[in-house]
C-alpha cells in the first residue's frame, strides 16, 4: 500500500539529526530552551490478533505472550494500557478483600519492561484475554497505540460417548455429522477411519466428500465402505500455539501422527496445527440382500442435491472463498460450473473431482454469479445459483504524516481510505474524539500550545485502519543552514551574498557594513544594493560598496552572525608594441607585451599567432619576462590608479624572421576574473638584391 508523503521544510529530517547531537543540545541547554516533542508509538505493535496457550503442566515452562509498546518523545513519555477499555493495572497482585471480579492485574506474572511499555506476561492465564491498548503520555501530548486483541488458543474435546451404529442400504447416498468440539481458533475437520489397533486410515474416494460444516456426504454407498474392524472418526485440529504436528499418509492410505516432518519422501505429508483431536465414532453397516453379488445396482439413480454452499456469499478482497455443489447419485454426478456469462470456469479452479469451485485471492472482478449443475446417465440437476460479493475492509490511500513545523506555519493533516462500503473517517486529539469526518485537519497559526498527538481512524463493517502522528511545534534558536562566502569581484562589476538559518520562530535575516568597529545597516531602499529574503545583491562594487559584511539572524531565542569579504580587484590592462612593424627577412624581432596588474591576482601570459597559441618549444620563439626600466617608471606617472597595478613586460623573441611569420600577434592575460587582449600586424620585406 502506497501512500503519499506531504512536502514540508527541511525541518524533520534536521530535527533527527539535532536530537542526536550533543553539542547542539548543550547549546540549547545554556539557552535556557526546553524542547520538547510529543510521542509516537513506533511501528512494531502485532497487525493480528495475539494468541497465547495456557500451560496446565507443571513440568513444562509456559510460553510467554508479550505486547510490545515503545514511544519516543521529549520529555521521554510514561506508560500505562487500557483493557477492554478501563485501566489495566498489571503490577496490581489483587483486592485485599479477595474478590478478584473486578479485578484487572494480574501481579508478578506481567512485566513491564524498564524504559519502555512494553508488558510480559510470564505465565498467560485465561484472564488474560481481552482488547489491549497502549497509552504514552508525556508533558505536550498523548499517544494511543492500535488496539491489540489477546484471545486463548484452546480447543476442547468431542463429548464421551460410545460409537454410533448406522446402518445405509448398498447405492444409496449416506451423510454422517459431525459435532466439532469448541475451540479458538475454530477447529478445522476431516474424517478418517480407524482401525481396531489404532491405526488411521485416509477417506480418498470421488464418492466421499466433506462439506463446511464437516458432515461426511457419500454419493452412493458400498459393501466396501463397511467398517468392519475399523471405526469412522471425526477428526478436529486447532492452531493452539506456535508448533506444528504432521498427518503422515502412506502410499497405502494409512496415516500417522509425527511431531516431526518425516525425511521419507514417498509418503504425503500434511501439515497440521498443535492440538488434534478425534470423535463421533461411527461404527457402519452396508445392507443388501444376501444372495445379491452385483458390483452395481439395477438402475441408475438420478442426481439428489446434498450440500449446497450458502446462495449469498459477502467475501472480503484478497480472501479465498469455496463454493460446494455435493450430490448424491449413481454412477457419481458429475459437476459443471460456469459464471453468469455462461463461460465454464478453469479447471485449475476445481478441487475434490470438481465439487468445489475455489475462488483465490478475490477481487472486484470476482463479484458477480456462479452456477453448478449435476448430471449422470440418469438425468440432471436444475442449476443452482450462487452470488459472490467482493466487499473491502479500508485500506488508506493517504496517510496522515508527522509534522514538525514553526510558530506562525499552518499545518495540514490529510486521511483518506478506500473500502466497500466506504469507510468513515475519524479522528482522536490526544486520545479524545474530534467532532469531525473530513479528510484534513487544518491548524492556522500554529503556536507552542498546539503541540499535540493526532491519530485517523478509517473504519467500515469490516474492519478499521488507524494511524497515530504527531504535530510538534519547534522552538529552536537560530542555526546556520548556509554562512555567506567571500567573494572576489572586479571594481564596477556585481556581488551576491547569500546566507541562510533555520530556527523556531523563523530567525530574521539582516545585513550590515562592517566600518573598523562600526556596522552600517544595508536598506533596500540603498540603490546600491538589492535585498531579496537571504539574498543580498551589491549592484556595482567600488570603494563605497566593498568590504567586510555581516548577516545576522535573530529569533527571540538567540542571534548569530557570520561575516563574508566583498574584496574588489581592478581590472587588467595589456598593451603590445614593437619598435617596427615592417621587418625584412632574417631580422631580430622582439615584440613587448606590456601588462598592469592587480597585484592579489594570479596571472598567466600567452603569445597567439592568427589565434594559434605560439609553440615555444620552437626554437625560433622565446618568451621572457623585461625588468622594469625608466621609460616604466614615466609611463606609470600617467595612470590615475597606478597604486592599484603591478607592471610586468612579456618580451616575445623571433630570431629569424621568415616569410610564414608575418600575421597578427596576440598577447593575452588571464586571471581569476578577467582575460584581456591586445594584438599587433607583423608584416615583412623581402631581402633586397644589388
Amino acid at each position: 500500500m502506497g501512500s503519499p508523503r506531504r512536502s514540508s521544510p527541511p525541518w524533520p529530517t534536521w530535527l533527527l539529526v539535532w536530537f542526536a547531537a550533543p553539542l547542539a543540545l548543550a547549546a540549547v541547554a545554556s539557552l535556557d530552551i526546553e524542547v520538547t516533542v510529543p510521542p509516537l508509538i513506533g511501528p512494531d505493535l502485532p497487525k493480528e490478533e495475539v494468541l497465547f496457550t495456557v500451560n496446565h503442566d507443571p513440568e513444562q515452562e509456559p510460553d510467554p505472550l508479550t505486547l510490545p509498546c515503545r514511544a519516543d518523545g521529549l520529555p521521554a513519555p510514561s506508560y500505562s494500557w487500557l483493557k477492554d477499555g478501563s485501566p489495566y493495572d498489571w503490577h496490581d497482585d489483587g483486592d485485599d478483600d479477595g474478590d478478584d471480579d473486578d479485578d484487572n492485574g494480574a501481579g508478578d506474572r506481567v512485566e513491564m519492561l524498564q524504559g519502555e511499555g512494553t508488558l510480559v506476561f510470564h505465565d498467560p492465564q485465561p484472564e488474560d484475554e481481552g482488547v489491549y491498548q497502549c497509552i504514552a503520555e508525556n508533558s505536550v501530548g498523548v499517544a494511543h497505540s492500535d488496539l491489540i486483541t489477546v484471545r486463548r488458543s484452546v480447543m476442547g474435546s468431542f463429548p464421551k460417548a460410545e460409537h454410533r451404529i448406522v446402518t445405509a442400504a448398498e447405492w444409496q447416498p449416506l451423510s454422517l455429522p459431525c459435532t466439532p468440539p469448541e475451540g479458538y481458533p475454530e477447529p478445522t475437520l476431516h474424517w478418517v477411519l480407524q482401525n481396531s489397533d489404532g491405526g488411521l486410515r485416509s477417506l480418498d474416494s470421488q464418492r466421499i466428500t466433506v462439506d463446511e460444516e464437516g458432515t461426511l456426504w457419500f454419493s452412493y454407498v458400498t459393501r466396501e465402505d463397511a467398517s468392519g474392524d475399523a471405526l469412522y472418526a471425526c477428526a478436529a485440529s486447532s492452531a493452539t500455539s506456535g508448533q506444528k504436528m504432521y498427518l503422515v499418509k502412506d502410499e497405502e492410505g494409512f496415516l500417522e501422527v509425527l511431531e516431526n516432518p518425516p525425511d521419507d519422501d514417498s509418503v504425503t505429508v500434511i501439515s497440521l496445527p498443535t492440538e488434534y483431536r478425534m470423535g463421533n465414532w461411527v461404527y457402519l453397516n452396508v445392507s443388501h440382500p444376501e444372495d445379491d453379488e452385483s458390483t452395481q445396482p439395477e438402475t441408475s439413480i438420478e442426481p439428489v442435491k446434498q450440500y449446497l454452499s450458502p446462495r449469498q456469499i459477502t467475501v472480503l478482497e484478497g480472501e479465498d472463498v469455496k463454493l460446494h455443489c455435493l450430490y448424491g447419485g449413481y454412477p457419481v454426478p458429475e459437476i459443471r460450473w460456469w459464471r453468469e456469462s455462461r463461460a465454464d470456469v478453469e479447471d485449475d479452479q476445481l478441487e475434490h473431482f470438481g465439487k468445489i469451485l475455489v475462488l483465490k485471492d478475490v477481487d472486484r472482478e470476482d463479484t458477480g454469479s456462479y452456477y453448478c449443475q449435476a448430471s449422470n446417465e440418469a438425468g440432471e440437476s436444475d442449476a443452482h445459483q450462487f452470488t459472490v460479493y467482493v466487499e473491502a475492509a479500508p485500506e488508506f490511500t493517504v496517510e496522515p504524516e508527522v509534522v514538525n513545523l514553526p510558530e506562525g506555519e499552518t499545518a495540514t493533516l490529510s486521511c483518506e481510505a478506500k473500502g466497500d462500503p466506504e469507510p468513515i473517517i475519524t479522528w482522536t486529539r490526544n486520545g479524545e474524539p474530534m467532532d469531525t469526518h473530513e479528510t484534513t485537519l487544518m491548524f492556522d497559526r500554529l503556536s507552542f500550545a498546539d503541540k499535540t498527538v493526532i491519530a485517523c481512524n478509517a473504519s467500515n463493517e469490516h474492519g478499521y485502519v488507524y494511524k497515530s502522528v504527531y504535530l510538534n511545534v519547534l522552538s529552536l534558536p537560530p542555526e546556520w543552514m548556509t554562512e555567506p562566502k567571500d567573494v572576489f569581484v572586479l571594481e564596477g562589476g556585481s556581488a551576491e551574498l547569500e546566507c541562510e538559518a533555520f530556527g523556531s520562530p523563523d530567525p530574521e535575516i539582516t545585513w550590515a557594513r562592517r566600518d573598523g568597529d562600526e556596522k552600517t545597516v544595508v536598506h533596500d531602499e540603498d540603490p546600491r544594493y538589492e535585498v531579496n529574503d537571504h539574498q543580498l545583491l551589491i549592484n556595482t562594487v567600488d570603494d563605497t560598496t566593498d568590504g567586510t559584511y555581516v548577516c545576522t539572524a535573530t529569533n527571540k531565542f538567540a542571534s548569530i552572525e557570520a561575516e563574508a569579504e566583498v574584496a574588489m580587484r581592478s581590472m587588467t590592462r595589456v598593451e603590445v608594441s614593437i619598435e617596427d612593424e615592417r621587418v625584412e627577412a632574417g631580422d631580430h624581432v622582439t615584440l613587448d607585451c606590456r601588462v598592469a596588474i592587480d597585484p592579489l591576482l594570479k596571472s598567466s601570459v600567452t603569445w597567439l599567432k592568427d589565434n594559434v597559441e605560439i609553440d615555444l618549444t620552437d626554437d625560433n620563439f622565446h618568451l621572457g619576462q623585461r625588468a622594469r626600466d625608466e621609460k616604466d617608471d614615466d609611463d606609470d606617472d600617467d595612470d590615475d590608479d597606478d597604486d592599484k597595478h603591478e607592471i610586468e613586460n612579456w618580451v616575445l623573441e623571433i630570431e629569424e624572421v621568415h616569410g610564414h611569420d608575418s600575421g597578427v600577434y596576440t598577447c593575452r592575460v588571464h586571471t581569476d576574473l578577467d582575460d584581456v587582449t591586445d594584438d599587433l600586424i607583423l608584416c615583412h620585406l623581402p631581402v633586397r638584391r644589388l
